[in-house]
C-alpha cells in the first residue's frame, strides 16, 4: 500500500512549514510537540521530502520503531524503503547453552553494512540500536558476499568465508547462520533471513539460485542473486582475535588475584579460571562462540555507538525523548546487572569497558553533529535539551475504530457536519464506502487532493455535496484503487480548510489525522 499521492495534503499545514523554513535557514533543532502516533509516519515522510536530508528516526522500542518504519514506508517512493536498525544488545547475554539469537545479529550486520555502503536515506531504529557500541564503518562494508546466477565462484574459498562471517557448518541447514555442502550444490541459511537458499553450481558457474524449505528441501521462487553477511557484529582476523586473547588473559589474571586477596570462595575463583582459559583458548584459535559479543571492546577497541554510520548532513528524528531515556536506561541495565552478577559468581570473564554510549551523551553528540526534530506527544522535555524552535500542533490520539463500523460511521458524519475533511485509507475500502453509502456521505476522486482546493459550494447549489442544508461542502477524495485487498484506498468527505488532512487504518485499527477549518493550528486526532 503506497500512499505518496497523500503527501501534498500537508502543503497548507502552517505549522509545519515552519519547521521545515527553520531548518532551511539553519536552525539545529525544532521540538514538534502534540503528534500522535498515526500521524508520524506521515509526519516523516513529509520531513524526509520537505528538507531532502537523508533521515535518522530513533525511537524508543523496538515496536515503535518497527511500526514507524513500517507507516514511514507508506508514505515513501516504493525505492525508498525504510531501513530498520535492530539492537542486538540481548546478543550480550548469549552462552552455548541458552543458544544466540542469529537472525537478530544477521539483520543488524545487514543493517549496518548497508549504510556503511551509503544506500539507504532513511534509517528507523530503537535507541538501544544507536548506542550499541559497533565496530567502524570501514570494518564492516566489506563484510557481504554477493552471489549471482552466471556467477563464476570457488565453492572452497565461500565456504572458508562463510566460516570466518561465523556460520556453522552442517550436513543439513536448519537454523539461520549455517551452510551444508554436497558436491556441486551449496545450502546455505543467511544469518538475515527467514527462508534458506540452495545455490545449484555447472562446474564452476552459478547456474541458479533458489530459496527451499528446509522441512521437505524442495526448492522455489528462483532468485537473481543472494547477498550473505555475518552472523556476528565482531569482525574476524586472527590479528584481533589474537590480540583480545592476550588481553582477556591479563584482565583475568588480575581479576583472580583480587578474588584471592579478597578471600573469595575457591570454587568461583576456579569457576572463574576455567571459564576465562575457554573464551582465551576460542580466541587465540579464531573461533566464533556464544556471548564472544562481550568481547567487543578487546576486539574492536574503536568500537562506538552506530551514529558513525549516520551521512552527517542527515536530519536526526527524536522520537519521545523522555521514553527514549527510560527505556535505554532499563534495557542497558538489565543486561549490565545480568553480566555482573555472572562475572560475581565466576561464571564469566568481567566485562570492563562500556557497552554502550550513555544516552545523554549520545543525544548531545547527534544534536551538536546534526540537524535535529524531537518529536512528543506530550509537553515533556529532558533538562539537557534545548530546542531552538518549538512549535505546538495541539493534537490528541484518535478514537480507535478496529471492529467497530458503526462508531466509524459516526465519526465520519460527524466530521461532514463540522466541515472538516477526512481521508480514510483502508483495505476494506469497499466496507467503508458501503458504510458511507448507508449514511449518505458523499465521495470525491483523490485527484482532487492534489493541488488547491476547489472552492466551497454554497448550500443547494448544484453538485455533490449539497445534500445537507446549511453546511457547505466539497467532497475531495474517493479510491485509490479498486478490487484488490491491500492497495491502498481512500473514500473522503469534505472541508473548507486549505490545510492538511490524513487518516489510515492499515493493519492496526482505524486511526485519523484531521486537520480543522482553521488552518493555522491544525489539530490532529
Amino acid at each position: 500500500m503506497n500512499l505518496t499521492q497523500l503527501l501534498p495534503l500537508a502543503d497548507g499545514w502552517e505549522t509545519l512549514a515552519q519547521g521545515v523554513e527553520a531548518l532551511r535557514r539553519g536552525r539545529r533543532s525544532v521540538l514538534l510537540e502534540g503528534i500522535p502516533v498515526a500521524a508520524k509516519g506521515f509526519l516523516l515522510a513529509r520531513l524526509r521530502r520537505d528538507t531532502d536530508k537523508p533521515l535518522l528516526v530513533i525511537t524508543y522500542s523496538d515496536e515503535q520503531a518497527a511500526r514507524l518504519a513500517e507507516d514511514l514506508g507508506h508514505f515513501l517512493p516504493p525505492d525508498e524503503t525504510p531501513l530498520l536498525l535492530p539492537s542486538s544488545l540481548s546478543l550480550l547475554l548469549d552462552d552455548e547453552e541458552s543458544g544466540r539469537d542469529v537472525g537478530r545479529a544477521g539483520r543488524r550486520m545487514a543493517a549496518l553494512t548497508a549504510l556503511a555502503n551509503g544506500e539507504h536515506r532513511t534509517v528507523v531504529a530503537n535507541v538501544t540500536a544507536i548506542l550499541q557500541k559497533t565496530p567502524p564503518p570501514d570494518a564492516v562494508k566489506a563484510r557481504r558476499i554477493t552471489l549471482s546466477v552466471g556467477d563464476t565462484v570457488n565453492l572452497d574459498m565461500i565456504a572458508a568465508r562463510l566460516t570466518a562471517f561465523g556460520y556453522s557448518r552442517e550436513d543439513q541447514v536448519n537454523l539461520p547462520g549455517s551452510f551444508a555442502r554436497r558436491g556441486d550444490i551449496l545450502d546455505v541459511f543467511p544469518s538475515d533471513s527467514d527462508t534458506p537458499v540452495r545455490i545449484d553450481l555447472f562446474g564452476d558457474d552459478i547456474e541458479s539460485i533458489r530459496l527451499f524449505d528446509r522441512e521437505t528441501q524442495r526448492s522455489h521462487d528462483k532468485r537473481d542473486s543472494v547477498t550473505l553477511v555475518p552472523a556476528h557484529e565482531v569482525a574476524f582476523t586472527r590479528e584481533s582475535m589474537a590480540r583480545a586473547a592476550t588481553a582477556l588473559r591479563e584482565t583475568t589474571y588480575r581479576r583472580l588475584a583480587q578474588m584471592e586477596k579478597a578471600g573469595a570462595e575457591r570454587e568461583r575463583i576456579e569457576r572463574l579460571r576455567e571459564a576465562a582459559e575457554n573464551d582465551i583458548a576460542r580466541l587465540g584459535q579464531a573461533v566464533y562462540f556464544g556471548g564472544i559479543e562481550r568481547y567487543l571492546p578487546l576486539l574492536h577497541p574503536d568500537a562506538s555507538c552506530a551514529l558513525t554510520y549516520i551521512p552527517d548532513n542527515a536530519l536526526v528524528i527524536l522520537d519521545e525523548p523522555s521514553q527514549m531515556r527510560s527505556h535505554a536506561e532499563r534495557d542497558i541495565e538489565v543486561v549490565e546487572k545480568n553480566l555482573a552478577g555472572r562475572a560475581e559468581r565466576g561464571e564469566i570473564p568481567p566485562v570492563s569497558d562500556p557497552l554502550c554510549q550513555g544516552f545523554e551523551e549520545a543525544v548531545k553528540d547527534a544534536m551538536d553533529s546534526r540537524q535535529t526534530v524531537l518529536l512528543s506527544l506530550l509537553a515533556r522535555s529532558l533538562p539537557f535539551v534545548h530546542p531552538d524552535l518549538q512549535l505546538h500542533l495541539g493534537g490528541a490520539p484518535a478514537e480507535a475504530f478496529a471492529g467497530k463500523p458503526t462508531a466509524l460511521a459516526d465519526a465520519l458524519d460527524t466530521y461532514v457536519r463540522n466541515n472538516v475533511r477526512v481521508v480514510v485509507v483502508s483495505v476494506q475500502a469497499p466496507r467503508v464506502r458501503g458504510l458511507m453509502n448507508e449514511r449518505k456521505i458523499p465521495e470525491s476522486p483523490l485527484q482532487a487532493l492534489t493541488g488547491p482546493l476547489p472552492p466551497t459550494p454554497s448550500p443547494g447549489a448544484a453538485g455533490e455535496g449539497e445534500k445537507k442544508p446549511g453546511i457547505g461542502r466539497t467532497p475531495l477524495s474517493h479510491s485509490v484503487g479498486e478490487g484488490q485487498r491491500g492497495q491502498a484506498k481512500a473514500a473522503s468527505l469534505s472541508s473548507t480548510a486549505y490545510s492538511a488532512a490524513a487518516s489510515g487504518c492499515l493493519k492496526r485499527g482505524w486511526s485519523c489525522l484531521r486537520t480543522p477549518k482553521s488552518s493555522a493550528r491544525p489539530a490532529i486526532g
